[in-house]
């Protein structure tokens, strides 16, 4: 996942600042990615599971209310489509789509919020963006060329493209979805504190 770091040239001893780029060897053109929203929407929500602050629901609360606003929610699970694209420095919706990444990292931030609260509503609507996820799974009737399981970032046969993090993102969405809602999260924090774990345990989907 991109990050920002400044892009520096250098002339003898002297820096030259061209601007921020997540690789440091070029400006990043992609900041009118969504997927950036989506990351800290995720991120916030686990924060949010394990802390229970009042500032992160209600954060979490306000996206999951523009996301649904401002998406053709409620459509079959192949035709959603979530915002993809922002107008720069808006939150205006530039282009909206099915995007692994996207879906994932909304996925994972409404089951953080739906498994802190056990509301079965927000995990419904989790549910809706999994349902629409797999709808797009390779199942091995597609072009040849795409493995089987995997989330493609386009749906058109002369294009297919896989990236690795959205991949990695839509396979912990499905994780959470079956671990989540039936934990005890002091159990599972005190597990992961005892055992000095940073992280959460993921299952698969069944």
């Amino acid at each position: 996942m991109p990050i920002y770091i400044q892009d520096l040239q250098y002339s003898g001893e002297t820096p030259k600042r061209l601007g921020w780029s997540w690789n440091g060897s070029q400006a990043d053109p992609n900041t009118d990615w969504a997927q950036f929203q989506y990351r800290s929407f995720a991120h916030v929500g686990l924060y949010y599971y394990l802390s229970g602050d009042a500032d992160a629901k209600q954060i979490l609360e306000n996206f999951r209310t523009w996301l649904k606003s401002h998406s053709n929610w409620g459509a079959l699970p192949n035709q959603l489509q979530l915002p993809v694209d922002l107008t720069p420095n808006t939150e205006l919706v530039a282009n909206s789509s099915y995007s692994p990444g996207v879906f994932g990292l909304a996925a994972q931030g409404l089951i953080y919020l739906a498994a802190r609260d056990q509301d079965a509503t927000v995990l419904a609507d989790a549910k809706a963006i999994l349902d629409a996820l797999q709808s797009h799974q390779v199942t091995g009737t597609g072009p040849a060329v795409w493995p089987v399981g995997g989330f493609p970032a386009t749906d058109s046969p002369t294009s297919p493209r896989y990236y690795g993090y959205e991949n990695g993102e839509a396979g912990i969405a499905f994780s959470l979805y079956d671990l989540l809602p039936n934990t005890d999260q002091a159990d599972l924090l005190n597990h992961a504190l005892t055992k000095g774990l940073t992280f959460l345990p993921v299952i698969t989907r069944h």
